[in-house]
């Protein structure tokens, strides 16, 4: 049924019901407000809310909802639940969500009313358009830095700018601009949240962003923890064009104090290109466990590797700790060369690891598929040792046992 169709059904719906005139009493009548009567599109808000409900953006003729839509937000009368999904549904809509673009432009002018952010949803809206809304640009920089902006529009005007991303040439000078020059209108809390909702933004862009990498490296050195590691995730974004950064980010692996910054340094290495790799080999020799855990967890996440990069996991497979053993194991399953010593090492680690590493060499065995005869051989294996733990995992694997 299409939109159109749904609409038919609602007025025909309303013809064969009763009239408040049939069944209210007069005193009632003379109660009615504008709201009640006032239609968009030739339906009233509260149908629009019903209708709200079973639109999307895969039903059939859903863009005839948009002139009804686009005068339903223009009205501030409206309840604000109402209006605030009828906003969002334009963005929803996509492609025909664009001949809204003006009223939502100047939505993000309405400040908020009642803790409500017309303004935000707005932005959420066009983040949503995306790139086609490129327009948009300008009452979006204009909102952000507005004295009496919301928090909540800030951030969305933030997602929206990074949705539009490197096709409007202000976009990224005016995200850079919230790291360098935080507004002084903002206490410490909302600076702290605008400086997080920056940096994913730069990330969302990704490599378009490569003009923000010295912006970012300054925030390497952030008291927060979260920021930090959210700094190390853009700079990974933004791939092989944040290179120069790559030993700030190594030196994060190394010694950051929070182990989720350790991480997420390493998985960007892996994304900035051969001098990030050539670090991330290096660091698989590294003295610290966990250092070595981490660069093999993130080599493992790239589709091609270099042979040095290939010839540190394999050495890797050695490693005196189990759980290194194991993330190189990982790293190499999808590496036919290495399949024998892959092999090995799993049922090494199945016969004599802690429980946790033997739990996932059992799981990463059932992956690689292995064949009869390296069936058999760890069949062997385990039961010359099998203890009740080794006995139970052995007999969840035969599941998958050709």
């Amino acid at each position: 049924m299409t939109f159109l169709a749904v609409l038919c059904g609602c007025r025909a719906e309303n013809a064969a019901s009763p009239t408040r005139e049939e069944t209210d009493t007069s005193a009632e009548k003379s109660s009615i407000s504008d709201a009640d009567t006032k239609t968009y599109d030739g339906l009233t808000a509260e149908e629009w809310r019903a209708r709200l409900k079973m639109l999307g953006p895969d039903l059939p003729g859903a863009s005839a909802a948009i002139p009804g839509l686009t005068q339903l937000v223009a009205d501030r009368t409206v309840d604000l639940i109402i209006r605030r999904r009828a906003i969002i549904m334009i963005g929803r809509l996509g492609q025909p969500g664009l001949e809204s673009l003006s009223t939502l432009k100047t939505l993000l002018k309405e400040d908020a009313r009642k803790g409500h952010p017309p303004a935000a949803w707005a932005a959420k809206a066009i983040a949503l358009l995306g790139p086609a809304a490129k327009e948009a640009t300008p009452e979006l920089i204009t909102r952000l830095n507005a004295p009496s902006a919301h928090l909540e529009s800030r951030l969305a005007c933030l997602e929206a700018l990074a949705r539009i991303g490197g096709v409007h040439a202000d976009v990224i000078p005016a995200i850079l601009e919230q790291l360098k020059f935080p507004s002084s209108k903002l206490d410490v809390h909302q600076q702290l949240e605008i400086r997080r909702g920056a940096i994913d933004a730069l990330a969302l862009i990704g490599p378009d962003a490569s003009i923000a990498v010295p912006v970012l490296m300054d925030y390497l050195y952030d008291s927060n923890d979260l920021l930090r590691a959210k700094v190390v995730i853009a700079l990974g974004a933004i791939g092989p064009s944040a290179s120069p950064a790559s030993s700030a980010v190594a030196e994060k692996l190394l010694f950051d104090d929070a182990e989720e910054v350790r991480r997420e340094a390493a998985l960007a290495l892996a994304k900035l290109g051969t001098d990030g790799e050539r670090l991330l080999t290096g660091l698989t020799r590294d003295e610290e466990p966990l250092v070595r855990e981490f660069c093999l967890i993130a080599l493992g996440q790239n589709s091609s590797l270099s042979e040095e990069a290939v010839t540190g996991l394999t050495s890797s497979l050695d490693d005196e700790n189990d759980r290194v053993r194991l993330v190189a194991a990982k790293a190499l399953a999808k590496h036919s060369q290495q399949r024998a010593q892959v092999v090995s090492t799993l049922i090494d680690l199945l016969i004599g690891s802690e429980r946790k590493t033997r739990r996932e060499a059992a799981d990463l065995w059932v992956v690689i598929k292995p064949d009869a005869e390296e069936w058999s051989r760890l069949e062997r294996m385990m039961k010359s040792t099998m203890d009740e733990y080794s006995r139970r995992i052995w007999n969840s694997m035969q599941r998958s046992r050709p």
